[in-house]
């Protein structure tokens, strides 16, 4: 049987708002009739940056929620003069996006518990895959972690979903005090359920996070981790975002994140 290929677009969007939520956090609102209709939760988009010589590369960006044909939304943080150039970007002002590129998250609704944990930026491909559960009308539980309480975003839209949250902040300015992944660990120790894969368990974070979930639940086919990688072209050419293949097969066991991923079973790849 033939494979199908999968809608790659590219497309000029209108900024429709930018708002700063935090220090080196901005939202950003794009008018968009045909990315938004495919797009995802866990997939992303390629960026064009500007006309300056030196941010010739395209950044990839998670996509934070969409509007199917009419808009989808971006939360950026600033981390270098390629996300200061977006996170700058005016209403009105016109940006090209390719997308909706890699693999998104697979939802296991055949299981009790939906579980969704999220580190830092984590978030936003978390919350975009926490709204598609609830509009399947289940009630997941999310665990949102962050260094401190400046760099938790997204609360008032996550509060209004009405669901069951719990706040981590490694400082203990908000939340529980302490790694998001003890809060985790603790708490699914006293549901009892993750235990023989009846809960469906969906992360993304730094890599230590997933590392330590992985190490803490196992590699069942009930975890799916989306992995945070330095991505160039976006579509498996330049090869710059290679990750172990757990089972040693693949690409003489290398697995390209931005195309096989960037969301994996937790037994497809080796993290170390």
């Amino acid at each position: 049987s033939k494979k199908k290929l999968k809608s790659i677009l590219s497309e000029n969007c209108l900024v429709l708002e930018n708002s700063n939520l935090a220090p080196y956090f901005y939202l950003l609102s794009l008018g968009s009739s045909r990315i938004s209709e495919l797009v995802e939760p866990g997939q992303f988009v390629s960026v064009l940056v500007g006309d300056r010589p030196d941010l010739i590369l395209r950044r990839p960006l998670s996509v934070l929620d969409s509007i199917p044909g009419e808009n989808i939304k971006l939360l950026v943080r600033v981390v270098g003069p390629g996300s200061l150039s977006i996170s700058q970007s005016t209403v009105g002002r016109s940006i090209q996006l390719v997308g909706p590129l890699g693999n998104p998250f697979r939802i296991l609704d055949h299981l009790n518990e939906q579980v969704l944990i999220a580190g830092g930026i984590g978030i936003v491909p978390v919350f975009f895959l926490l709204k598609k559960i609830c509009a399947l009308r289940q009630k997941p539980i999310l665990f949102y972690g962050t260094r401190s309480t400046d760099t938790l975003v997204l609360r008032d839209e996550i509060d209004e979903l009405g669901l069951q949250v719990k706040y981590c902040t490694e400082d203990g300015s908000s939340g529980y005090g302490g790694l998001v992944t003890d809060c985790v660990y603790q708490s699914l120790n006293d549901m009892g359920n993750y235990i023989c894969g009846k809960s469906a368990i969906y992360a993304c974070g730094p890599r230590d996070m997933i590392k330590d979930i992985v190490n803490r639940f196992g590699r069942g086919k009930n975890i799916q981790i989306c992995l945070e990688e330095m991505i160039a072209c976006g579509v498996g050419a330049c090869h710059s975002c290679v990750v172990r293949d757990g089972k040693s097969s693949d690409r003489e066991g290398y697995r390209l994140v931005c195309k096989d991923g960037p969301v994996f079973f937790a037994d497809e790849v080796d993290i170390g």
